[in-house]
């Protein structure tokens, strides 16, 4: 793999290590693309807390509160959605020559890419919900293979549709028709890849998880009464989940991105290769 350029691989184990190398070649421009969302994406996990904290009622018979995940959420998946976008651009154009998104000026293009990532996400939930509405009438054994069934349904369509996204990102004229066919043979290695990309990230984050559980646990163990204050409260669990969002999950992302880039840009150089499982 050349330093500048992406060479699209057909194996997933490849193309897993490949995004996973072009990350670690580049950290330095994922951290440029990403300084400047960052405060806006620490803003919205911060209201978030805020809201949660403050506004939100307990579960009944619990002292646990309701998660809010409303507009705020939307608002930090947005500035990610520019991150992903830039990404597909520095895999597909190089790291030399792509264009990041303006958040605050987009283009046509990068707003249908993100509002054909809603819309696929809003079908694929209503049809499931009618599915599961009507599998549930007929007993729990139907309801428990529908929803096997449902599972393993839309993690095809999206694999299926996926190739319309890093086709917009870089603005090639790509019908979602059309990503679906050019898709075909790739459901498996895009459903493999990813593992391959970020599994070492993907550890830590794990990792990260239980030593923030164990920190939670130990301060409100030992200053039960400093956690109830609220407003310190709010500082600790943003303290203790600002890297989760700034870093492990923006780097699983593009990680991903680039499990998604490699087999569009494999796909488009050789069509004629529909092998369904490659390693």
């Amino acid at each position: 793999m050349s330093i500048l350029n992406y060479q699209p691989t057909a194996g997933y184990r490849d193309t897993g290590r490949n995004a996973r190398a072009f990350i670690d070649t580049h950290m330095d421009t994922f951290r440029y693309i990403f300084k400047p969302l960052a405060p806006f994406i620490a803003a919205c996990l911060f209201l978030d807390i805020v809201i949660t904290e403050h506004f939100m009622p307990a579960y009944p018979d619990s002292e646990i509160k309701r998660e809010f995940s409303g507009f705020s959420a939307t608002i930090g998946n947005y500035f990610l959605a520019c991150l992903v976008i830039t990404w597909h651009r520095v895999i597909i154009h190089g790291p030399d020559r792509y264009t990041p998104v303006n958040p605050f000026k987009p283009t046509r293009s990068e707003l249908v890419f993100m509002l054909a990532a809603i819309g696929l996400f809003v079908a694929v939930f209503l049809a499931a919900m009618a599915v599961t509405l009507i599998a549930g009438l007929l007993g729990p054994a139907i309801m428990g293979i529908t929803l096997i069934a449902l599972m393993f349904g839309a993690i095809f369509l999206f694999a299926r549709c996926s190739f319309y996204f890093p086709a917009k990102a870089t603005g090639n004229d790509l019908s979602m028709n059309q990503a679906f066919k050019l898709s075909e043979g790739y459901v498996l290695r895009l459903c493999f890849a990813p593992f391959y990309a970020m599994w070492r990230i993907l550890l830590i984050t794990i990792g990260y998880f239980a030593l923030m559980m164990a920190i939670a646990f130990l301060v409100h163990a030992t200053l039960p009464d400093l956690m109830d204050i609220p407003s310190i409260s709010v500082v600790f669990q943003f303290l203790l989940t600002a890297p989760i969002y700034l870093y492990f999950s923006p780097l699983m992302t593009i990680a991903g991105v680039g499990v998604l880039s490699n087999f569009y840009q494999y796909a488009l150089q050789n069509p004629s290769d529909k092998d369904t499982y490659i390693a």
